[in-house]
């Protein structure tokens, strides 16, 4: 892990790469790469593999072994790192020259690869974290079981992925900070005598907030296929949890008392009378704009009350090797869900 924190290891690599000279003509490297299905570590690598494949550099040939297809992949994998003392073992694994590279750090382990391949005699490599890679016959990226309210313990991967998103999304959905304003907006449509105009003021609040809410989960999904699932990410979002835990229970003992996730009791005052107005206004167009912006509003205001859920989910998501139709077929379904919830 400390490679991730010196990009000037990164550099170095890069230039001993950049100044070896090229292999004599004709002369072929070869690597061969040691992966299995549902590795999110494998994934990222692939795009570097892909990379070598469209370089234009032909003396480089990439051999790929899957431990989960292969006999005797594993094998011979776990015995190139015992005889090189290299623990854990895991995927993705790549050996170049006799150097075997264990485990993906994106940057740094791209540029160490150039640098075998270039010829480069390098150290060993750190040990790999548990985070760098998948073990090979266990699962691997994070955990996917997740304790919801009235369903318990939830796995994503014995239950499936379309049925464990809308048992989240539907949990999700009973948001306390956002409820009040729902029920007060009900009372307000409850008094008008035109159905009509209850269902076009009350249905654009709802898909407004649902599509606002759609962009905030797409963000979480972009932040973890872009960043990855790294520890310290992992980390970041625990202790933000905690954070956010903590101010609830804060809430429960001392309510408007100190800093608070809570909608602030200043801003329900102005909340009500836009609302009002969004009811009473004349015009049926005044009256849809004024909901869809009352609906972004109050879903930008409670977005920290809410994040624990999809960040959680959406890591899950983002584990998974998906088109991009897929990642956004199941957010909308998610997204159903928690409308439907609320």
């Amino acid at each position: 892990m400390w490679c991730r924190d010196h990009p000037w290891f990164v550099a170095l690599l890069t230039l001993v790469a950049l100044l070896l000279p090229a292999r004599a003509f004709g002369e072929s490297a070869e690597i061969v790469v040691f992966s299995r299905e549902g590795c999110p570590r494998c994934a990222e690598a692939a795009t570097y593999l892909e990379g070598l494949g469209t370089a234009g550099d032909a003396a480089v040939t990439v051999t790929v072994r899957r431990v989960d297809v292969e006999p005797g992949a594993g094998a011979d994998l776990a015995a190139l790192a015992a005889a090189r003392g290299i623990h854990p073992v895991g995927v993705p694994a790549f050996l170049v020259d006799g150097t075997l590279v264990v485990g993906w750090q994106g940057p740094v382990t791209a540029a160490r690869l150039d640098a075998l391949l270039a010829g480069a005699s390098l150290p060993a490599a750190p040990a790999p974290a548990a985070t760098d890679l998948c073990l090979p016959e266990q699962p691997c990226g994070p955990a996917e079981t997740v304790d919801l309210p009235a369903f318990g313990a939830v796995d994503a991967g014995r239950l499936g992925l379309p049925l464990f998103t809308i048992a989240v999304g539907l949990v999700d959905g009973f948001n306390p900070c956002a409820m009040w304003v729902l029920l007060f907006v009900l009372s307000l449509l409850a008094a008008q005598r035109d159905r009509r105009r209850m269902a076009l003021i009350g249905g654009t609040f709802v898909i407004v907030s649902g599509a606002v809410y759609f962009v905030f989960m797409a963000a979480w999904l972009e932040a973890f296929l872009w960043v990855g699932l790294s520890r310290t990410l992992q980390i970041g979002l625990g202790l933000v949890a905690l954070g956010a835990a903590s101010l609830h229970i804060k809430d429960f003992f001392a309510f408007h008392r100190g800093p608070t996730l809570s909608i602030p009791e200043s801003a329900k005052p102005g909340i009500y009378a836009r609302a009002r107005r969004i009811i009473q206004a004349r015009s049926h167009l005044l009256a849809l704009g004024g909901a869809a912006a009352l609906a972004v509003v109050v879903n930008l205001v409670e977005l920290l009350c809410t994040a624990g859920l999809p960040a959680l989910y959406t890591q899950i998501l983002a584990s998974r090797q998906l088109s991009a139709g897929a990642y956004y077929g199941y957010l909308a379904l998610y997204d159903a869900a928690y409308m439907l919830g609320a």
